[in-house]
């Protein structure tokens, strides 16, 4: 997505990251630190929940893709070489 202009880019991204989605994955993974012994019942405890995807990074971050680096992390994305 990271060559797409960026509503095309969000659009893309909003569709694959659905609640339905979301809902899976945080099912998958309290599922799985449900079998550490200390984490049993970490379910029943959550009181809060932030979700992020690419499109809250862009919004956040004023981000073009909604990642920082796209699919490639190259030297001259460094800090030190970006304008500003």
């Amino acid at each position: 997505c990271s060559k797409l202009p960026k509503a095309q880019a969000m659009e893309l991204y909003q569709q694959q990251f659905t609640d339905a989605m979301i809902d899976k994955v945080r099912s998958a993974v309290l599922y799985r630190l449900g079998k550490i012994d200390s984490l049993q019942g970490l379910r029943d405890r959550i009181l809060d929940e932030v979700v992020d995807t690419p499109v809250t990074w862009a919004d956040q971050f004023n981000l073009a893709a909604g990642t920082p680096f796209a699919l490639s992390h190259g030297f001259n994305q460094l800090s030190l070489l970006r304008p500003g």
